[in-house]
């Protein structure tokens, strides 16, 4: 009998296995951002392009991560990769990035990497591969989604839904840590009448203004909420109870001085305020808005533009209102008050040419800023005189400094209020005339300007130069200017915020500069607080400027 014989055949070679090339091939043009790092300073072995244009297209080869990247990045890639050693698990985890564009502009990305280990062979050291893959659109479309979802479209503040989570978080810091926290409802007042005489796109814009002027009033505060048609809503952690009434008249004078300019006139408001403390049982914003509105109704009963409180701890009516007959007594004699000033800076060489006179008044918690002394003032009648004892304030402190450009403010109803002779006679011998600038804030100049056209024309037959300030925000008009012709523009520090990352901003800048050149004005950029923009407006031709990079007023 005769056996077969054995026949041995090879293995097939598979067709799914990619040969070496081919895997290289596809590493190198993956999207994905990879690289392979060796070792316990993480030494770059391999990297595809995606990877090397975070690092600025640089040769990395050979380099350790922490010669590529910021500490902050790399404590974000630290902690991975120890796990993945660690461990040997595969960990994903999102990091930032600061990425250079082309033309030298830097963008944040957001990257979600994934870290896994090579197995090593012999006395290799370990090595890992991480692989990011840009979710910038993705992290970005989910911020806008939660956006639509607790902001109110209308004013970009928080909406109910964005509030009662803010409330909860709250609730929750009252119970484990009996940290108090301010709630003020805001209700403006008589604002109906807005949308049925002007129109509801009228309306829409007024409530977007007083919006802004409520950000404004509470800098540091996140809590602030649109909860109804024409009512706000503010909670405000660790406030004071002795400094509740100052916030809260605060934000009641922001309103009042809130004007928008129409068409038959000049519109104002005003607005109706609840004071109370958030307590456990206002859970839901439904429950607290009952209380509110409580409190809310003796303000309107007393005919509104007032604020009314709730709870034993603000039952001190007498006292408030003597603190308030107080505080006009000491603005009207004007003992407290105390001079700063501010560095004017010619860009191109940062050399300080003359410097703007602010006042300030001491109050027991510190400076209080001129913001909230003049709207009260405003509406206890008593401006014109505050104006006039600020005015020769500023020119006391400007003969004890050096010669140079001096700058002060005027409000128009001083202008108007005070015959000019006057207030000339208060400008000291040894300050020259022809030194000083008045400044007017554009804010303040409602309506038909023509009214200050003979004050100006008496304070240039002076010597005196004009200035209009806060050009470029809130009641900005052109008519004010043209009229005025003014020697300076002095351009709002709103206009000149994060100009490196915003092309819109520097394009509105060129259009006011356009503007300046077309009037012979010179110009003045405000609100100067980094380098970077420093440099673009220094390179987009403007001459002098102002702002927190050369110091705080002092």
């Amino acid at each position: 009998m005769t056996r077969k014989a054995t026949q041995v055949t090879k293995p097939k070679k598979r067709a799914d296995l990619i040969p070496r090339a081919g895997l290289y091939a596809m590493l190198m043009n993956a999207p994905a951002a990879v690289c392979i790092v060796r070792g316990p300073d993480y030494v770059i072995e391999l990297a595809n392009p995606s990877f090397v244009r975070l690092c600025e297209d640089r040769k990395i080869l050979g380099c350790a991560l922490q010669e590529l990247f910021a500490e902050e990045v790399m404590l974000q890639f630290r902690e991975p990769l120890a796990a993945v050693a660690k461990n040997g698990q595969v960990v994903t985890k999102e990091t930032s990035l600061s990425v250079k564009k082309e033309g030298g502009s830097v963008q944040n990305e957001m990257y979600s990497f994934l870290y896994q280990a090579v197995p090593a062979a012999g006395d290799e050291l370990q090595a890992f591969v991480m692989s990011g893959f840009d979710i910038t659109e993705l992290v970005e479309a989910h911020a806008a989604l939660e956006r639509l979802t607790l902001n109110d479209p209308l004013t970009g503040l928080l909406n109910r839904r964005g509030l009662q989570k803010k409330l909860d978080e709250q609730i929750t810091l009252l119970r484990e840590k009996q940290e108090s926290t301010l709630v003020v409802l805001v209700d403006l007042d008589k604002f109906k009448e807005i949308n049925n005489s002007l129109g509801h796109a009228v309306g829409d814009i007024a409530l977007k203004e007083v919006a802004e002027r409520l950000q404004e009033s509470v800098k540091g505060f996140d809590h602030l909420s649109r909860v109804g048609g024409d009512e706000f809503m503010l909670f405000m952690p660790k406030v004071p109870v002795e400094e509740v009434h100052r916030i809260a008249e605060r934000l009641r004078l922001a309103i009042s001085s809130t004007a928008i300019p129409i068409s038959t006139g000049t519109l104002t408001f005003s607005a109706s305020l609840a004071v109370m403390m958030l307590t456990e049982q206002g859970g839901s914003i439904d429950e607290l808005l009952t209380r509110a509105h409580q409190v809310l109704s003796r303000s309107k009963e007393l005919g509104g533009n007032r604020v009314s409180y709730g709870g034993a701890q603000f039952d001190d009516t007498l006292r408030r209102l003597q603190a308030e007959k107080d505080r006009r007594d000491v603005l009207m004699k004007g003992h407290k008050f105390t001079s700063v000033k501010h560095p004017i800076v010619r860009l191109q060489d940062e050399v300080t040419i003359g410097y703007e006179f602010l006042t300030r008044l001491s109050v027991d918690s510190g400076l209080e800023m001129p913001d909230n002394f003049f709207r009260f003032s405003a509406e206890q009648n008593i401006l014109t005189i505050v104006d006039h004892h600020c005015l020769r304030l500023s020119l006391r402190a400007a003969v004890a400094t050096v010669p140079q450009r001096y700058h002060v403010n005027l409000y128009p109803s001083t202008m108007i209020g005070i015959p000019v002779d006057h207030l000339l006679a208060e400008f000291p011998r040894e300050v020259p005339l022809k030194s000083v600038c008045i400044e007017i804030s554009e804010q303040q100049i409602l309506g038909d300007p023509s009214y200050l056209l003979e004050p100006v024309r008496q304070l240039r037959r002076a010597g005196l130069t004009i200035a209009v300030d806060d050009v470029g925000f809130g009641n900005s008009s052109l008519e004010s200017l043209v009229i005025l012709e003014p020697d300076i523009i002095k351009i709002d520090k709103r206009c000149a915020r994060d100009l490196e990352h915003d092309a819109v901003a520097r394009d509105r800048l060129k259009r006011y500069q356009a503007l300046a050149i077309s009037l012979g004005a010179k110009t003045i950029i405000e609100g100067i607080e980094t380098r970077a923009d420093m440099k673009i407006v220094r390179d987009m031709g403007f001459e002098l400027g102002q702002g927190f990079l050369w110091g705080r007023p002092e």
